[in-house]
């Protein structure tokens, strides 16, 4: 199992408000496709097929980055054999998507500063779909401007509905208790999954470390902290 993390962790808090258990107690499980059993390979990676680390800065953006930037791009492009990238390597800003159309709609408060709810993100994404960068930028200080051309380009690329995997609220899961092999499943289907993590000091140490720009961490060790709601955390786990 390859943890891909979409955002470079330079923040205050993760940006993650973790799930009301009455609020996703509903929704369906997700199973990996039917038919002929397939051979589940031992690693999985979808990591090319997504756009590079983006940086979220003090936003606590961590959601939409994941959703929007990230698994929104993945899938996009992926239905429709899209390039991410022009030739010269550049990201084509209108083949990857906004997290400031989603994070700029759902944050509360004007110092963009808090987090927000998977499902909210999702909901929205579900209703009002995610612009392109192009039409939405993201701008580290401003979490409150949505430019009028993005709503348009948002709602062409709408989600129809989904689904959980797996949630554990509140509270740290012993390793058993997490279903790998359902992960391992959804992501041999080549379907990226939204996840909910709670992170450490060493985490946020990696991402401020200054003497590593730009290089990849292998996040092996976990030491819970005192205060977990400082430390949740979206990503896109590909």
């Amino acid at each position: 199992l390859i943890l891909s993390f979409i955002v470079k962790a330079q923040f205050k808090t993760g940006g993650l408000k973790p799930p009301l258990k009455d609020s996703i107690e509903n929704y369906a499980i997700l199973k990996a496709k039917g038919g002929v059993p397939k051979k589940i390979n031992n690693s999985i990676d979808l990591s090319n097929f997504f756009p590079k680390p983006g940086n979220q800065y003090d936003q606590g953006s961590c959601v939409a980055w994941a959703l929007g930037y990230g698994i929104t791009s993945y899938n996009v492009c992926h239905l429709n054999r899209w390039r991410l990238y022009f030739p010269d390597k550049q990201l084509n800003d209108q083949h990857i998507f906004s997290p400031a159309f989603i994070y700029n709609q759902l944050n509360p408060f004007p110092d963009c500063d808090s987090g927000i709810l998977m499902e909210d993100a999702l909901n929205l994404l579900a209703n009002k779909g995610d612009a392109m960068w192009r039409y939405s930028p993201y701008i580290s200080n401003d979490c409150k401007t949505i430019l009028p051309e993005a709503y348009s380009n948002a709602f062409n690329y709408r989600i129809y509905s989904y689904d959980k995997l797996y949630a554990h609220i509140l509270t740290v899961p012993k390793l058993y208790e997490v279903p790998l092999n359902q992960f391992r499943e959804i992501l041999n289907d080549s379907i990226p999954i939204l996840l909910g993590i709670v992170t450490d000091d060493s985490f946020i140490g990696y991402a401020h470390n200054p003497s590593r720009p730009g290089h990849e961490t292998v996040w092996s060790h976990w030491s819970q902290p005192e205060n977990l709601a400082s430390y949740y955390h979206a990503v896109a786990c590909v």
